[in-house]
């Protein structure tokens, strides 16, 4: 199920309603860090990005001749660069900006669109397909103008 790849171990609050930290001890406080299989959980989000990246395309008949840009959840770099690889995408229509502004969660691709609008490489009536991967281990895509 992927319910243990990312994570983060929960405390009993009305128990220890104030935790105290010691920054200095990691291993004491790791309790409160998420835990992550990265592995795991990137070759998930490749998966099932590149699946759902088809699976738009064919519920619209759309090609890649016709779409002007993918924009991936901007997660990681590594993770959408892979997706462009396995669904056969054109490289020069993938957007990122994860080295801009990191993972922004669930803004990752209205930032995205935007910053390359600015920059005036994205244009009103461009069509987007957009591939997302998040939290609890849910995925998708779709298709819009811009």
């Amino acid at each position: 199920s992927g319910a243990m790849d990312l994570y983060l171990k929960v405390f009993e609050i009305a128990k220890a309603p104030f935790v105290q930290y010691d920054w200095k001890n990691r291993d004491e406080n790791s309790i409160m860090y998420p835990q992550m299989n990265g592995k795991r959980v990137f070759l998930h989000a490749v998966r099932n990005m590149v699946v759902a990246t088809k699976r738009a395309l064919e519920a619209t008949g759309l090609t890649w001749a016709e779409i002007d840009w993918f924009v991936p959840h901007q997660a990681n770099l590594r993770i959408n660069e892979a997706v462009v690889q396995y669904a056969e995408i054109p490289p020069e229509k993938a957007l990122n900006s994860i080295m801009f502004y990191g993972n922004t969660t669930a803004a990752t691709v209205p930032l995205t669109i935007d910053h390359y609008r600015k920059a005036g490489k994205v244009k009103k009536g461009d069509l987007v397909l957009s591939a997302v991967f998040g939290a609890g281990y849910t995925w998708g895509a779709g298709v819009f103008r811009v």
